[in-house]
């Protein structure tokens, strides 16, 4: 069975499982969850700012987090099988847009010094991007 088959029939069995409560649940259900990982990793981020180089289970935890990113690409893509191009590129861009502004965010508060030495490769490759972006817009128009 090739993979897109596989990918329709997993999205099968996902809406099969959901019953109607959970069809009409609210999508701040994954506050809970998505915020308990965050704390954990600010708590597991402040330890490592302290000195505390040897934070235990942070291997683990990082195992069950790639784990769990896999395991929801895989659901994010058999959802999406009739356009898994389409998907794949609204996600990246989403994703480098998050990136952008997070830099952003972080330079601005100096979260970010501004004499790490990758800056100036980092400026480069958003002027490259934003140039490429440009050129996008005109050739599709």
């Amino acid at each position: 069975m090739g993979a897109p088959m596989a990918r329709k029939k997993a999205a099968k069995k996902v809406a099969k499982r959901r019953t109607a409560k959970k069809a009409t649940a609210d999508l701040f259900a994954w506050n809970d969850p998505v915020a308990a990982i965050d704390e954990t990793l600010q708590t597991l981020e402040d330890e490592v700012a302290q000195g505390d180089l040897a934070t235990p289970g942070l291997e683990a935890f990082k195992s069950a987090l790639d784990e769990l990113r896999l395991r929801a690409w895989g659901l994010l893509m058999a959802t999406n099988a009739d356009d898994p191009q389409g998907f794949q590129a609204r996600f990246r861009i989403r994703r480098g847009k998050d990136m952008c502004r997070a830099l952003c965010g972080d330079l601005q508060v100096e979260k970010l010094s501004g004499r790490h030495p990758d800056l100036p490769e980092l400026g480069a490759a958003a002027h490259d991007l934003a140039a490429m972006v440009d050129d996008a817009l005109r050739r599709a128009s």
